[in-house]
């Protein structure tokens, strides 16, 4: 309507709208923005002045406020429209402030396909132009159009600004762009000794590409701009590396450091590296300064785990039960400690209590909760109960190659087969390998045949499927391919446990022929009995894969023996075992 009456207008100077510019304005300075839009409306529909540049940049800053895309959409045809009009002193049309701010307020509202048009339709763009829509794509995760853009720009302008080049590293780290983003650091490294932002990216950049050595570099050549982000950014990375010394030592390098402010997420990603590196000793000191830090919920769902992954069950339930309110990640950690120490029951009430308290399961939940009822053979019923109550259009394949497991345990192979005729072809493969590996191909009538790739193939898959469900310590447990394969298994297993002195101690085997079984739990247990004589603390080792029936033994032995007058606990990658007085806590249950 507005624009109706806008083009049955000719353009005259009216000598009203200075004194309309300057009350709109006013209304916006005082936030009045409603008051603003309608006195706009009546000026245009009532033609009582004329709006020119000015106007519709108090206008559009107006909308910005207001992120209402119907009234944006208007005045951008107002504008458009302007061209019609016979004013050379006001080109409102082609004003490049007018443009710019145009399309950065379609970008707050969201509309990137506008922001993008009007970006098109400017005669001169400048850098905040580019950055301003690169920020647009980026926070929608477009990044590919933030790479394609990125080609367009002059080198002068590209590697002029950190903004810039921190927006197209973004999109070369997403995309998986090495070279390119390579070529962002050579041309933008004189940014490095004054730009936080740009570093932050850069390190990230690297750390994405597993380039830990480049990484460091930039870390250490730059220690006097580092922030708290490059500190989480590395920690973050050495977690996931499964490098926990290397991301306690950090913490405590940060903690010398006055100029930085420790934050909740550099404890969260410490407490992981505890639990991953069994840290008995570092836990009562960090805990300690996080009692003076104070908790939240990601703390404590930290905690939580921490103190699970030490084998301390009833500590980590403790703090569970003392949290004033719970997250999904709570119920999916404590369900993950569950079935470590395969507590079916204690799994089944706590997802019973979940759904309780208003919280709904997520696809992690299930892939945890279906893994720990399927250790317990009376539990099938609970397992195919749980599975069956989940939308059919919601099991995808992570979900159902959980519960193809728990049949193949539990020996339902008809029942395998009747969910298997239920399932997209394209997936057949993935369950069919999960069952070759269970020595169970002839229950099933696959046309395919398996090969040694495709085994390969499922080791990854299955991976893929335990991380996704939040199962870190079993990483590398591949069902019984690995535990069959003596030889494979003592090449790629490891042992370790944490010295008094704080550091992790590392064991390999050098015995590749396996004729006496010479495995890295029992070389970790006699270093720790050494080395831990006077400590009160209990012997916690852990271990890659899944401890072998002679080592078992052994363990069981030492327990009973006057050598060792404390508790020894093992972790390895399907659950934890306690060993007292000679009998293992797995023989109890």
């Amino acid at each position: 309507m507005l624009i109706n009456f806008f083009l049955k207008r000719t353009y005259r100077i009216n000598v009203n709208t200075i004194q309309w510019n300057k009350t709109i304005r006013n209304h916006q300075l005082n936030g009045n923005y409603q008051q603003a839009l309608k006195l706009f409306q009546i000026g245009i529909e009532k033609k009582t002045f004329q709006p020119n540049s000015v106007t519709y940049l108090t206008m559009l800053d107006i909308c910005k406020e207001l992120k209402s895309l119907s009234t944006i959409r208007t005045i951008h045809h107002l504008i458009d429209s302007s061209k019609n009009l016979n004013n050379n002193d006001d080109d409102i049309y082609n004003n490049p402030r007018i443009r710019s701010l145009l399309m950065d307020v379609y970008i707050k509202c969201q509309d990137l396909d506008s922001a993008y048009r009007v970006f098109q339709s400017m005669n001169e763009r400048n850098i905040i132009d580019y950055c301003g829509l690169m920020t647009g794509f980026n926070n929608q995760g477009q990044y590919e159009k933030t790479y394609e853009l990125s080609k367009k720009i002059p080198s002068s302008m590209k590697y002029s600004s950190p903004l810039l080049c921190t927006l197209i590293l973004q999109a070369c780290t997403e995309l998986k762009q090495y070279d390119d983003g390579y070529k962002i650091h050579e041309n933008g490294k004189h940014f490095l000794s004054n730009n936080k932002m740009f570093m932050n990216e850069l390190l990230n950049f690297y750390l994405k590409f597993n380039q830990e050595k480049q990484a460091l570099d930039i870390f250490e050549k730059n220690s006097n701009q580092l922030t708290i982000i490059d500190y989480s950014l590395l920690m973050k990375y050495y977690n996931h590396q499964y490098q926990p010394q290397k991301t306690i030592d950090l913490y405590y390098r940060l903690k010398k450091n006055s100029h930085i402010q420790i934050d909740h997420i550099i404890y969260v990603l410490v407490l992981q590296a505890i639990a991953n590196g069994c840290c008995l000793h570092t836990s009562e000191q960090i805990h300690d300064h996080i009692k003076k830090f104070g908790t939240n919920i990601d703390i404590d769902n930290a905690l939580i785990n921490m103190y699970g992954k030490l084998g301390n069950l009833d500590q980590a339930e403790k703090i569970f039960h003392s949290m004033s309110k719970h997250n999904i990640i709570s119920y999916n950690i404590l369900l993950n400690l569950y079935g470590l120490y395969r507590q079916s029951d204690r799994a089944l009430n706590c997802y019973n209590q979940m759904y309780q308290q208003g919280h709904r399961p997520d696809d992690k939940t299930y892939v945890i909760l279906l893994h720990t009822l399927s250790q317990t053979p009376n539990k099938i019923n609970d397992v195919k109960r749980i599975f069956f109550n989940i939308e059919e259009n919601k099991r995808g394949p992570i979900l159902t190659s959980a519960m193809i497991a728990a049949l193949i345990r539990a020996q339902l192979f008809d029942e395998v087969n009747e969910l298997l005729k239920k399932l997209p072809k394209e997936n057949i493969l993935f369950y069919a390998i999960k069952a070759n590996i269970n020595g169970t191909i002839d229950k099933f009538n696959y046309p395919i045949v398996i090969t040694n790739e495709q085994l390969a193939l499922y080791d990854l898959l299955m991976n893929n499927m335990y991380t996704y469900g939040g199962l870190n310590d079993r990483l590398t447990t591949i069902d019984e391919i690995l535990y069959e394969n003596d030889k494979l298994k003592n090449m790629l297993s490891y042992s370790w446990f944490e010295k008094s002195n704080g550091k992790i101690e590392y064991f390999k085997s050098n015995n590749l022929q396996l004729e006496n079984c010479e495995h890295t739990e029992k070389l970790a247990l006699e270093n720790a009995l050494e080395e831990q004589k006077i400590s009160s603390l209990p012997i916690l080792i852990a271990k890659n894969h899944r401890i072998c029936n002679e080592c078992h033994e052994y363990f069981k032995k030492i327990s009973l023996s006057f050598v060792s007058k404390k508790n020894i606990y093992l972790r390895d990658s399907t659950r934890f075992h306690l060993f007292s007085s000679g009998i293992c806590c797995c023989e109890l249950a």
